[in-house]
């Protein structure tokens, strides 16, 4: 690599597109016309940074690569002073949640706007993220290049995410183990304390979510996740329409260590929604950390 592209990697590294967003940098000319953009859309609770990994992964292979922030998250994120240390458990079983009311739409809104900016691009969804790549895919898909869902949420004959939560296919996963943390009738929201210290609660978030990883990374990823995840997102229908978002081509990388998205879950929306270009990688739910070399490498060989 010689010192121009030694220069533009580190401006496309600390750059930012836009608020909320996460860059790389912009691809040489010579390698543009044939290489599109991919946008990454973080799931439940997160942020584009939590994407970082996987964005300098595949910066390093000259894509250009964005995640962002949906609305109420990162920059936006809601993250209380009951949420601190030490927390104010009292706080946290009753505030109402200030991002209640964000929408689906509203993550739609957010990610054409982006692409809008960058032109058509490879829209990759992890987990939840995998419904607003979908709505984004029926309401835009002259933007969207190839929708690619990470151990994500495809919905077609399940509607919602939680008809898919509630299935059969999904009794296994781990996350039906954790305890509530607040009353979502109560707060609004889907809440769950990230930063507890209770070791049973730990070593159940290490199997679901990080089981190929280590404490360490366990702890620096719940670390930067919020408590507060909307509903609006969950309850709505995402499900891809035929003559939209179901005639864009399609990818899914199945995680299949994932305890939270169990296996059977992900083959059963692969099934219902069928023409699928199948992947496996041999990763827990977060696998877009632990195993963000492979998947960058996987996503670059993507047209």
């Amino acid at each position: 690599m010689n010192r121009r592209q030694l220069l533009g990697l580190a401006a496309g590294v600390t750059a930012a597109a836009g608020a909320g967003v996460v860059t790389g940098p912009p691809a040489s000319a010579a390698t543009s016309h044939r290489k599109p953009p991919l946008l990454i859309v973080h799931g439940s609770h997160g942020s584009g940074g939590a994407y970082l990994p996987l964005v300098n992964e595949l910066v390093q292979r000259g894509r250009v690569a964005l995640a962002v922030d949906l609305p109420g998250h990162g920059a936006e994120g809601y993250y209380p002073v009951w949420f601190q240390a030490p927390q104010d458990l009292h706080a946290m079983t009753t505030e109402v949640s200030p991002i209640a009311g964000v929408s689906l739409q509203d993550n739609v809104d957010r990610v054409v706007s982006v692409l809008r900016r960058i032109g058509p691009a490879i829209l990759v969804g992890h987990s939840l993220g995998g419904a607003t790549v979908s709505a984004v895919c029926n309401a835009a898909p002259q933007l969207v290049q190839r929708a690619v869902y990470v151990s994500a949420y495809c919905c077609t004959v399940l509607k919602t995410v939680v008809e898919a939560f509630q299935s059969k296919e999904n009794a296994d996963s781990l996350m039906l183990k954790f305890p509530p943390t607040a009353d979502g009738a109560v707060v609004l929201a889907n809440r769950f304390n990230w930063r507890t210290n209770d070791p049973e609660v730990l070593s159940l978030l290490r199997e679901a979510y990080m089981a190929d990883g280590t404490d360490a990374q366990l702890r620096a990823a719940i670390g930067g996740l919020q408590p507060d995840e909307p509903y609006g997102v969950s309850l709505s229908d995402c499900s891809l329409q035929p003559t939209t978002g179901g005639r864009v081509p399609r990818t899914y990388v199945r995680f299949t260590q994932d305890r939270a998205m169990p296996l059977a879950l992900q083959n059963r929306m692969i099934s219902d929604a069928g023409r699928f270009d199948v992947h496996d990688v041999h990763a827990s739910h977060f696998g877009v950390m632990t195993r963000a070399a492979e998947l960058a490498g996987l996503l670059d060989g993507l047209r």
